[in-house]
């Protein structure tokens, strides 16, 4: 469970014990990449950083200029800069947040530049992410989590977000201006609900293709990483978002064996009859037994069992598979029997999960 700022623990801390106390992980997003003045935007309180790292931090282009920060706010900061203030409030924020986790923005996204300041190389800049995620990590009783989980930049993190639906569409006027399209992905407000993360939103060509056709997808990663970093979607696209990609999305997840996303609001978050939350239970009842399972295990093959590619299954290091089936039409052949929309996971417990991907 995340929170997007530090403040709502301070006002509720009752919330966070009793996430806790459900076994479930819960901490805030917090990010030192870019640096802005106090009191320029306080829904962005991470960046809010004082004067003289905003100041001596800032990353210096070779004409001598600073980079500018995120969507031009502010300035981009070295990694390597001002590491003991960064210990310390990452320690204060665990400590008066009383949270078991912390996602650190953009450290493992790899993004690196070359700073003139001091001749910090790319390469340099990259082991800095990965230094500072690695120290923070070390924090007793801290879960670190990062965005992408990039392959350059994974020390320290046990999960990540960004990679299993990556963003996308960033200059397409009908995803980011066009409010009539049904492309659109939504306005930042309200504040409480952003239709940004709530508003349901179609994927067009060619992302609908490139990105999510099962046909064009390859578990590179999870080949790599399945049992070091736990990966899921990028948070401007939680499992819910896409509604014509909505089965693609959440068949390659549990073929995968990466979780759902689900974004929620006070409003829904204490309904029981909330779609949300009953579509978060039907994602747990499925992904649970299995992540149980397979969550230390290495994703060993991958391969389509026809060839259309429209049903696929991987392997996993204990003898484990998934087997997805993307098409309308149940998948039938020999021993092998998964429903139209389904998967099938036979774990080397001998247990046999069976989950459809719409919620009857």
């Amino acid at each position: 469970m995340g929170f997007d700022n530090w403040m709502p623990a301070f006002y509720q801390p009752n919330a966070v014990e009793l996430a806790k106390q459900s076994s479930y992980l819960v901490g805030t997003y917090d990010s030192y990449n870019t640096a802005i003045p106090a009191q320029l935007n306080d829904s962005w309180l991470t960046a809010q950083l004082p004067d003289p790292i905003r100041k001596t931090c800032a990353i210096e282009l070779a004409d001598g200029s600073l980079k500018k920060g995120f969507r031009g706010n502010g300035f981009y900061l070295n990694p390597n800069c001002h590491l003991d203030y960064v210990k310390q409030r990452a320690k204060d924020i665990m400590n008066f947040g009383h949270f078991n986790s912390l996602f650190l923005d953009v450290d493992a996204t790899a993004m690196a530049r070359e700073d003139y300041s001091d001749n910090t190389s790319e390469s340099e800049m990259l082991s800095a992410f990965n230094n500072r995620m690695q120290g923070l990590s070390e924090q007793p009783s801290l879960v670190l989590g990062s965005e992408d989980g990039n392959s350059l930049t994974t020390k320290g993190i046990a999960f990540a977000h960004g990679l299993e639906t990556i963003g996308f569409g960033w200059t397409d006027k009908d995803m980011k201006e066009n409010r009539q399209s049904p492309y659109f992905l939504g306005r930042w407000y309200p504040d409480h609900k952003p239709d940004f993360f709530f508003k349901p939103a179609k994927v067009k060509e060619p992302y609908k293709s490139l990105l999510f056709s099962p046909q064009y997808r390859v578990p590179l990663y999870q080949t790599v990483f399945h049992d070091e970093v736990i990966n899921t979607h990028h948070w401007h696209s939680d499992s819910l978002k896409f509604t014509n990609m909505k089965t693609n999305r959440d068949l390659t997840a549990m073929l995968y064996n990466t979780p759902a996303m689900v974004h929620l609001t006070r409003d829904e978050a204490v309904k029981s009859t909330s779609p949300r939350l009953k579509a978060l239970k039907h994602y747990q009842d499925g992904f649970e037994p299995i992540h149980e399972q397979l969550w230390n295990k290495a994703l060993i093959d991958f391969s389509w069992l026809n060839s259309k590619g429209t049903a696929q299954q991987t392997t996993f290091s204990d003898g484990s598979k998934i087997i997805a089936n993307f098409s309308d039409q149940v998948f039938d052949k020999g021993d092998i029997d998964v429903a139209a929309a389904s998967i099938n996971a036979i774990l080397s417990n001998g247990e046999v999960i069976k989950w459809k991907a719409e919620l009857n």
